[in-house]
């Protein structure tokens, strides 16, 4: 293994793990057919795997979505042992809020991967959640700031004219391609990739579109008992998904070109009926928590790996290719893993969603009872166990209810929680609107 192996990261968010199952077979290298999130959403579960620790510990989640622990991410860490970083990001969760471009020399986020020109525009993302204007007086400083600002002028009133028409859909892989075929890479190169392609809105483009209309579904539904759309909803998010896979494949094979090792996951997976819900707004359910992982590289296996695993692990196997040691709760997944209990979590819902939720029917007694903490834990022996606010603790096939719940308090109790104060701080509607477009708002 050379001393710097050129190591890429792939999140395919909110990808199931059945549906991985179904239209990525193709990816070479191992497989864990048991592997688990540490969450139900992005920040969570990105906080553990930019950490090695669970979101509680570094105070990473629903109620503080910056990424402000003082534990070093692993960016930082291999930034510091001579890596060249880099952050694709169609998710604007993890490019918007502080702290996510820790560590990274290159950060790139949505807006500069949708857009069209290979020379620097404005970036319409950050612009907007900065500014104090709103309505018409926000379009005309926009306007202003690409007129004044240090960009192209021209075409970052191209990009943005083509923003306000197109689709709010933009998830990001035939960007990421377009990006990765024009740039060039060196030894030592970290890379990290996020694309949102199987993310609502569910809308793949016109050829793989068994629906003509875009689909979104609302995180409130099923609290006032009916989902509206959820037969549309299974339709397109497989659409979506095997887009993503032929997209993916184009992707993949440039990576693979350029890096020695490619680790595939999502972040977290996508309720589609079960237990009557919709999304990952909500829960600690199995299809939330259980996520696709392969990776491939040099002198990796063709082989499956049954035993359970977690996100955390990925973080102790990106430092262990890289060959430095960082602070972690993972294991390298190089080397005859070990079945080990884990722990997912869920923290309530984002603090600006109490406001929509009343609003749409649901009483604020059971708002708060939804919002309190969830937790999950799947054991060494792939047994999974989940706290439910409706219906207590659900316990997994090979355990007695008293074994389910005595892991999840030995977990829990092992936590050394970072207090954080619940992130009240006011969004700006441009902002608001394009998180609600992606279902948190």
């Amino acid at each position: 293994m050379p001393d710097h192996p050129n190591i890429a990261v792939v999140v395919l968010d909110t990808l199931r793990y059945d549906t991985f199952d179904e239209f990525f077979d193709w990816i070479p290298g191992t497989s864990f057919t048991n592997a688990y999130s540490t969450s139900h959403w992005t920040i969570p579960a990105h906080g553990s795997l930019f950490t090695g620790l669970y979101p509680s510990e570094v105070g990473v989640h629903s109620q503080s979505l910056s990424l402000d622990c003082d534990e070093p991410t692993i960016a930082e860490e291999l930034h510091d042992s001579g890596y060249y970083t880099r952050k694709y990001t169609a998710n604007l969760n993890i490019h918007l809020w502080d702290g996510w471009d820790r560590g990274f020399d290159e950060n790139i986020g949505p807006n500069e991967l949708a857009s069209y020109y290979d020379v620097d525009t404005l970036d319409f993302s950050k612009y907007l959640s900065q500014s104090d204007d709103s309505g018409l007086s926000l379009y005309l400083s926009a306007i202003l700031e690409c007129i004044k600002g240090d960009h192209s002028t021209i075409y970052s009133l191209l990009d943005g004219t083509r923003r306000y028409f197109e689709s709010k859909k933009r998830g990001g892989a035939e960007s990421v391609l377009r990006q990765l075929e024009d740039e060039t890479f060196d030894d030592g190169e970290f890379m990290f990739i996020n694309l949102m392609d199987v993310h609502v809105p569910y809308y793949p483009p016109k050829e793989y579109r068994t629906l003509s209309k875009e689909v979104s579904t609302n995180n409130w539904e099923p609290f006032v008992g009916d989902i509206s759309n959820l037969s549309d909803a299974k339709i397109a998010y497989n659409d979506a998904a095997n887009y993503l896979s032929d997209m993916y494949k184009k992707i993949f094979s440039k990576l693979n070109e350029e890096f020695d090792y490619i680790i595939t996951l999502s972040d977290h997976g996508e309720m589609l009926g079960e237990f009557d819900m919709i999304d990952h707004t909500y829960g600690v359910y199995p299809q939330l928590s259980h996520i696709p992982l392969a990776i491939s590289g040099d002198n990796v296996t063709e082989s499956t790996i049954d035993v359970p695993v977690s996100i955390l692990d990925v973080h102790a196997t990106i430092a262990d290719l890289a060959g430095i040691e960082c602070q972690t709760h993972g294991q390298s997944l190089l080397n005859d893993p070990q079945g080990k209990n884990r722990l997912v979590e869920y923290h309530g819902f984002l603090p600006w969603l109490k406001e929509r939720f009343v609003e749409k029917g649901v009483s604020e007694e059971t708002y708060e009872e939804l919002n309190q903490p969830l937790h999950a834990c799947v054991d060494k022996d792939g047994n999974y166990s989940f706290e439910t606010h409706s219906n207590g603790l659900i316990v997994g096939d090979g355990l007695q209810h008293q074994e389910a719940r005595r892991d999840i308090d030995s977990l829990v109790d092992q936590l050394t929680v970072r207090e954080v104060s619940t992130d009240n701080s006011s969004v700006e509607d441009s902002v608001m609107d394009r998180l609600e477009d992606l279902g948190y708002a």
